[in-house]
């Protein structure tokens, strides 16, 4: 099982909600840190010093990192403490400290924060004050280091595939080449690009190279440009075969390599005849020949046939795909890292000093120890104005698109500068549901409602929904409403209350998240949507009061509808002569009667079965094919009728 959230959650499985409220004694907090350069030698060596020292005299780096679970290394901190570290291994956190004092802003920097090192697990009240000190740690920190991969140990353990990807990373050795790609460092990468076509031999041709550079995807200029042509983006192998079939053509001995081919693989008699008569089951190839060619090793087969010389493209694939898969990978670990609700927590402290920085210990290479780390730039990201001019579904969906660094940079600012407050809170990972509100709600609107999460006895998602729905301002919850009930989200709504039970469809949330006027009226906003509790049934419900809302004059009939009525009776002790109808409530102020089909209405609207006369409804998945005759306005201008949603 992994350990998912850094910081706080992954402290200690035990630890509970109690740690996370002011210790008893307000002491003078003591921070644990750790010595970067003596960890460079593998010597882990802890100090003691007073969190409220003034910047120029209290100088580390904090490190944020998704926690992975690899053998325990115990170590001594000389602080009266034994360190159980299970998280990351100890020799990637010590190769870490050493590309640190490497990195040009943060070498003159000496302790470290890590707390898988830096807090006493084994003493509860220190365990509990380092907790409680948690936000004030990385808010005083000089730098917060991100590290994607330090879990990289623990990646390799569970998985075959990533310990031969990194393994292929390190025998290619393509490395300073990603960090100048990823930086989009293109006289770097022209450096590097030469080197390389001098390795393998690429026959020194001006005209070749410089095809090679504007025409294909293998180098600098197709690593960090969009292609004109749709298909040499998805067939690139194509353009780089037919590239050396003109050059090789070029060549005065072009006739004489045909010749080589022939003698080497073709029989020695074939029939004129055959040949003249068109395709037939006689084959001029010599099986024997040939088949004894594929046999030798590949340099020397090529040789044979008098083009060695071809060898080369193959290299130039192999590094692309090794690059890309290898820029995949990191974008992953981004994800991976940029989801855990802690993580989130982190890169928002950093976000308002603006002092996040981040890594990758695969990265981590003798030519790249003096290069600076990547740096986030919250205010103005990296290739940000760039990004936004992409096409994010060639980004998203064709793995091979170029730019290649503007795909890595589209993640980066994905995950750490567009997340909507609802995709932090439910989209996110957490060992414990309560740590959402934990690690959420301080960098919310929602911030003064953080020391009261120890009173709501928080168990699962549903819980954390209907906390939401109490907690929230007016808008919020209309529009959690409308993404909970939207017909992308996956539901039975058979579980109650309907509205918390479904699994949301994040891929249009923008669509919800927008400056339209909601459908209700701002001088009744207090009253528009609230949580009640039916103390008859025993069960949670919203009461909705819209501006306006369609009943649908298609009676709901057949096995579904049946399905559905004895749901309602069951559960909510539905008279069995009820009237059922179906109400479609839209999200937005608009009217649906004068929809003229170019748009597609199922994007902003909700649905409800249920009675007029008990007033009792549940969510049902929105009917996608209604016709505006189906549906009869009404407006809700005295805001009387309200539903009861369960």
């Amino acid at each position: 099982m992994t350990k998912d959230d850094s910081t706080a959650q992954h402290l200690s499985q035990d630890s509970n909600c109690d740690d996370f409220q002011p210790p008893q004694q307000q002491k003078p907090f003591q921070v644990v840190l750790v010595d970067i350069k003596e960890a460079t030698f593998g010597n882990i060596r802890c100090v003691e010093k007073p969190l409220e020292e003034s910047a120029k005299e209290l100088n580390f780096v904090a490190l944020s990192y998704r926690w992975g679970e690899v053998q325990e290394t115990v170590i001594d901190t000389h602080l009266g403490y034994i360190a159980s570290i299970t998280s990351f291994d100890l020799e990637d956190f010590c190769l870490l400290c050493c590309m640190m004092t490497h990195e040009p802003d943060l070498k003159s920097i000496k302790y470290v924060w890590v707390d898988a090192i830096c807090v006493d697990q084994t003493n509860h009240e220190r365990r509990k004050a380092t907790i409680y000190q948690m936000t004030n740690i990385y808010e005083k920190a000089t730098y917060i280091l991100a590290v994607p991969d330090l879990h990289r140990r623990y990646l390799t353990n569970v998985s075959s595939e990533n310990k031969i990807l990194m393994e292929y990373i390190h025998c290619l050795d393509h490395r300073e080449y990603i960090y100048h790609l990823i930086q989009q460092n293109i006289d770097q990468l022209h450096e590097l690009d030469n080197k390389f076509l001098n390795e393998i031999e690429v026959p020194e041709d001006r005209t070749l190279r410089q095809l090679l550079a504007k025409y294909t995807t293998y180098l600098a200029n197709g690593f960090t440009t969009s292609q004109k042509l749709y298909y040499d983006s998805i067939h690139p192998e194509d353009g780089l075969d037919f590239l050396c079939e003109i050059y090789r053509a070029s060549l005065p001995t072009s006739h004489e390599d045909v010749d080589l081919i022939k003698n080497a693989t073709q029989k020695e008699h074939v029939n004129a005849a055959t040949v003249e008569d068109g395709p037939s089951n006689e084959s001029s190839l010599d099986y024997i020949k040939a088949a004894g060619l594929l046999e030798e090793e590949e340099e020397s087969r090529w040789m044979k046939i008098g083009k060695r010389n071809k060898l080369w493209t193959y290299e130039l694939i192999k590094r692309k795909n090794a690059i890309l898969q290898t820029i995949r990978w990191l974008e992953d670990l981004i994800v991976d890292w940029a989801s855990r609700v802690w993580v989130i927590s982190e890169y928002h402290i950093a976000k308002k000093k603006n002092n996040m920085k981040y890594c990758f210990i695969q990265l981590s290479i003798r030519d790249t120890k003096d290069l600076l780390f990547f740096n986030f730039d919250f205010t103005n990201p990296a290739f940000s104005s760039a990004v936004e001019k992409l096409n994010v579904y060639g980004i998203t969906y064709q793995r091979n698109s170029n730019p290649v660094h503007l795909g890595f940079h589209h993640t980066m600012i994905n995950q750490l500068t567009t997340q909507t407050f609802f995709e932090m809170m439910l989209k996110s990972k957490a060992t414990k549901n309560e740590d959402r509100f934990y690690a959420i709600l301080p960098n919310s609107k929602y911030q003064a409602k953080a020391n009261q999460v120890a009173d709501w006895k928080i168990s699962n998602l549903m819980s954390v929904k209907l906390k939401l729905f109490e907690i929230m301002d007016t808008r919020d919850k209309w529009i959690f409403l409308f993404l909970s009930g939207y017909v992308g989200s996956s539901s039975t709504y058979e579980v109650l209350p309907t509205f918390c039970s479904s699994n949301i469809y994040w891929g249009l949330i923008k669509t919800h998240i927008n400056d339209y006027q909601c459908n209700f009226d701002i001088n009744n906003e207090t009253s528009a949507i609230t949580l009640h509790h039916s103390n008859d049934l025993h069960l949670h419900y919203l009461q909705l009061t819209p501006k306006h809302y369609y009943v649908s004059n298609v009676k709901p009939g057949g096995v579904y509808a049946s399905r559905i009525k004895n749901q309602l009776c069951r559960q909510l002790q539905l008279d069995d002569h009820s009237l059922i109808e179906i109400v479609c409530l839209p999200e937005n102020d608009e009217n649906f009667n004068s929809y003229d089909g170019s748009t597609e209405l199922y994007y902003s609207w909700i649905e409800l079965i249920g009675s007029f006369e008990e007033n009792k409804w549940i969510l049902r998945k929105p009917d996608i094919n209604y016709k505006p005759s189906e549906l009869n306005r009404h407006v809700n201008a005295d805001n009387r009728t309200f539903f009861n949603l369960y």
